[in-house]
């Protein structure tokens, strides 16, 4: 059994236990951070270091086919189109509307550079067709008839999904 010692031991065994107890403490708590603090050396393996690239190598850039390039055109020319339109249809600025068109315009010439000579009639119909369009905004804004842009626009996107896009198909594509 365990015996109480007496009231003059007491307070020595009380001490003793509390300081036996922080030396633990301090000893087993310390160690994560003073690992934390101490700095690793570093490895003298020079190999595995990375090393700067002076000179480059450049890939070559990944070819598209040209029914590649003409379905992205083709995509581009329908999503411009349509920015023109729903700008119109918002009153959006003059600055807006030209942009898009002007875009639709370089990117139906993209599509035209692609297509063999006996296709491209239709598409430079359509490309002076909306290159009018682009050439009314230069008139002030009182005397545009938006209405009559926007359906021209309509007749232009329509023509364009109609014809163009089986172009590809008929004659196929200029490499």
């Amino acid at each position: 059994m365990f015996r109480c010692p007496s009231r003059q031991d007491l307070p020595v065994m009380a001490w003793l236990i509390g300081g036996l107890l922080a030396v633990q403490i301090l000893l087993s708590g310390c160690e994560p951070v003073r690992k934390k603090f101490i700095r690793k050396k570093r490895s003298a393996d020079v190999e595995t270091a990375v090393q700067p690239v002076f000179e480059p190598e450049e890939y070559p850039a990944a070819e598209l086919s040209p029914e590649d390039k003409y379905q992205g055109h083709f995509n581009r020319v329908l999503v411009w189109t349509k920015e023109a339109i729903t700008n119109m249809e918002d009153k959006a600025s003059d600055k807006r509307i030209v942009f898009s068109l002007k875009a639709c315009l370089k990117e139906l010439e993209g599509m035209e550079a692609l297509l063999p000579e006996s296709s491209r009639g239709e598409l430079r119909q359509i490309n002076a067709e909306m290159g009018q369009i682009r050439d009314a905004f230069s008139q002030p804004a009182a005397y545009r008839p938006y209405q009559s842009y926007i359906k021209d626009l309509l007749s232009l996107d329509r023509r364009i999904r109609q014809t163009l896009k089986t172009a590809l198909g008929r004659e196929g594509l200029q490499p």
